[in-house]
């Protein structure tokens, strides 16, 4: 595997912006040079922590030290990237949310007839709900699906928390890097790999019969592979034109993950093979 390109000595990254605009998104998975931030770019969603009461349920009353803290990302008002913190109107901005939805049965019925305000979270907040057919948003850009086309050499970035495992590593790969995602007629070579620190996720088993230890009570913690994390690859045999289909698909290992959404992934495009 090729190491990564160490960064020059006190070298200071500067800040950078959580979410991007699609079309510059799609740029830099193609491996073009991006020009500055502008205030298209949003920064991250601030995260609230609050403190709760749990009650008796009995009485009714608040339980004798019986406090928890929850936290939360404040996705109703968005930074715009480099805003002043003042006197400006549009300082901020509140981006409509897609869900993508994969049911059968009455799950499939009710989620298609979604129109109107519903509750949602713990807190219960209002919010419209309007159930939409197009897929505008979860398909491949057809600048990228172009690039994929016949290319010799691409990448894979987690857009999503994944799970593997072994760790970083997929196990649609061999002990030689060598392997594809499910459902591909590919063959990849793992060339090099930027992964960001590992990310714990546990929970709260509320159900013992579908535990995996048949328990209630916290759930093991799993280490997860960071979002932004990206996966350079070789093309050995195949089209990864057929990546285009699997955009914003699973590469998780385990089908409930990838039902789960652990490890959604984009595709593109990388230029340094030549120099290998």
């Amino acid at each position: 595997m090729i190491p990564l390109e160490a960064a020059p000595d006190e070298f200071k990254p500067g800040p950078a912006p959580a979410w991007w605009p699609a079309d510059a998104y799609a740029a830099w998975l193609m491996g073009d040079r991006l020009a500055p931030f502008d205030r298209r770019f949003l920064c991250a969603p601030e995260i609230e922590e609050r403190t709760h009461v749990a009650l008796d349920r009995n009485s009714g009353a608040a339980g004798d030290g019986d406090l928890f803290s929850t936290e939360a990302l404040a996705l109703a008002g968005l930074k715009r990237f480099r805003s002043s913190d003042g006197g400006d109107a549009e300082a901020t901005v509140t981006p409509r949310y897609r869900v993508r939805v994969r049911a059968e049965g009455w799950c499939h019925d009710h989620a298609s007839q979604l129109a109107g305000f519903h509750t949602t979270g713990g807190e219960r907040r209002l919010v419209h709900y309007r159930a939409v057919t197009d897929e505008a948003g979860w398909q491949c850009p057809t600048s990228i699906a172009t690039a994929l086309s016949g290319a010799r050499a691409i990448r894979m970035d987690l857009v999503t928390p994944a799970i593997f495992g072994r760790g970083w590593l997929p196990n649609w790969l061999d002990d030689s890097g060598i392997g594809a995602p499910p459902a591909l007629d590919l063959q990849l070579k793992l060339i090099g790999a930027a992964v960001g620190r590992w990310r714990a996720i546990s929970g709260w088993s509320l159900n013992a019969a579908t535990d995996p230890n048949g328990r209630l009570g916290p759930k093991p913690i799993r280490r997860m592979v960071p979002a932004g994390s990206v996966y350079f690859f070789e093309v050995l045999a195949g089209d990864p034109a057929a990546l285009a289909s699997r955009w914003l698909e699973s590469v998780s290992d385990d089908d409930q993950e990838r039902r789960d959404g652990f490890g959604l992934a984009a595709w593109g495009t990388w230029n340094r093979l030549q120099s290998v």
